[in-house]
Order: C-alpha cells, then structure tokens, then sequence
C-alpha cells in the first residue's frame, strides 16, 4: 500500500507540473506539453491508471499513454504497465452549452513493466507452453465520454467524464479456442475523467 500511495502522490505532482506549464504563454512552442491527463479506474489497463493526453488539431484522433497499477491487495502481486491508446471519436453531439456528448472507438497496445510477465518465453518452459507473449497485449475498447468546458477556466479548461467497455487480444483467443469462456467474460469496464488542460 505504501507503493500505491507513492504512485498517487506522484501523479499529484505530475498534474501541478503539467498544468503550470500548461499556463505558460509559450505553450505553443511545447509540443510536449499534453492536452489533458487521464484518469481511469479498471479498464484491463490497471486498478487505477494515470498519464498524459494529445488532441489532433482536428478533434478526430487522441492518443493518451497512461501508467497503470494493480495493488497486492486486489491482484495477489503488484503489477505495473504502460498503455498506448488511440483514440477515435465517431462523431459530436450538443446537450447543452459548452458541453458535448462524444462517442469513441480505440486501440491500443499494453506492456508489463513489473517484471511478472515476459516478451519471449524463457528457456526454462516447454515450448509451446504459452500461445501469448504475456507481457504486451493489444487492447480494443468503445466509449462514450460527455465533454464539458468551463467558462473562463484557468488552471483547467473543462473536464470529460467517460465510461467505455474493452478487451484484450488474449480474452478474444482464448474465447475462440473454448466454449466455456462466456462473452460477457471477454470484456471490463472502466470509467475515467480527462482533465483538460488550458491550449
């Protein structure tokens, strides 16, 4: 636990730091500097997860890397990975004033970091004893997410709450190969909050 709170406090840090330069005038000379930071809980990318966001100047493509982190006490080990997302809206829908609904489709590709799993299989196992590499994964998700701009907003430029349902690679293979594994077993759903930073 006391690893889980470093991480918290971290990405506290990690949010005053981008956001201060998010604030600086010459922003547009950062091409480093994110657009939003995410924030996701479950998502077959961790307990919690955290990173950085961009936004296309067009609005149709988002990619998002995001650090994620399974405490012992809900994945008997502490694992760690990082998740590359692409993210795709399919269209823009108006509520109300400054805000949006934005349904979306993405992929992704997901490594472990933790040192639990492996890219080539060690020589110690038979072959053939995995059908996967067990460290990197393909992930496939779809969303929504409801996109709100706050009015004369400094420090953050609005928020957007979103809720979406994914697999991964090896959930969509093993249920190709077994009858036993039910549909519903394939896929997790996560929820999140973008912070989106000043542009």
């Amino acid at each position: 636990m006391a690893s889980f709170t470093r991480y918290i406090m971290l990405f506290f840090l990690l949010c005053f730091a981008v956001a201060s330069d998010a604030n600086d005038s010459t922003r547009t000379k950062r091409w480093y500097v994110p657009h939003y930071i995410p924030l996701q809980f479950a998502g077959n990318i961790g307990f919690l997860a955290t990173g950085v966001g961009y936004t296309s100047n067009k609005e149709n493509y988002e990619l998002s890397i995001l650090y994620g982190y399974v405490p012992v006490s809900i994945g008997d080990q502490e694992i760690h990975m990082i998740t590359a997302r692409n993210i795709f809206p399919v269209g823009r829908y108006s509520l109300r004033t400054h805000q949006l609904l934005v349904p979306y489709l993405g992929l992704g590709l997901m490594v472990e970091v933790g040192g639990h799993a492996f890219f080539t299989l060690p020589a110690h196992y038979p072959e053939g004893y995995y059908d996967f590499p067990k460290n990197l994964h393909v992930t496939a998700f779809a969303g929504a997410k409801v996109h709100h701009l706050f009015q004369n907003g400094s420090f953050l430029r609005g928020l957007e709450f979103y809720a979406e349902a994914g697999t991964i690679d090896v959930y969509i293979w093993y249920r190709s190969i077994s009858d036993e594994i039910k549909l519903s077993q394939m896929f997790s759903v996560a929820l999140g909050v973008n912070f989106l930073l000043p542009r």
